[in-house]
């Protein structure tokens, strides 16, 4: 149940983050940040490739799009160090986990090439 179901939920989170509706982007990603400290960081890269799939499907299907779908690699940005926060510094300490070192090196693959554009941007 649990692997038909896990991927259909960060589906339709991802899916709410492409809204342009500021509260229902907050809200899912309250809600990403909630199955995050639920799972841990075990299921962190498959919600990291699903959110990028998902908020840069405008950009591979048109390039007019690029233009029209903009705020969403911000979103992508922001979603992802907040969500990386929310793991490794929670707010709640009954729910904290502690993350052991190391336990997010096999995201790093992903997770690099999201924030090197952020930083550089299209200077690479």
């Amino acid at each position: 149940m649990f692997n038909v179901e896990f991927p259909r939920l960060i589906h339709n989170m991802c899916e709410a983050l492409r809204s342009r509706d500021y509260d229902i982007r907050t809200n899912a990603r309250k809600a990403l940040t909630e199955i995050v400290h639920i799972t841990g960081p075990y299921f962190f890269h498959y919600i990291v490739n699903e959110m990028k799939a998902v908020l840069n499907l405008g950009i591979f299907i048109f390039k007019i799009f690029l233009i029209i779908l903009g705020y969403q690699q911000h979103v992508k940005n922001y979603t992802l160090y907040y969500l990386l926060q929310s793991l490794i510094h929670p707010k709640n300490d009954e729910s904290a986990h502690n993350v052991p070192k190391g336990s997010l090196d096999y995201c790093l693959p992903s997770i690099l090439p999201v924030f090197v554009d952020e930083i550089l941007g299209k200077i690479l």
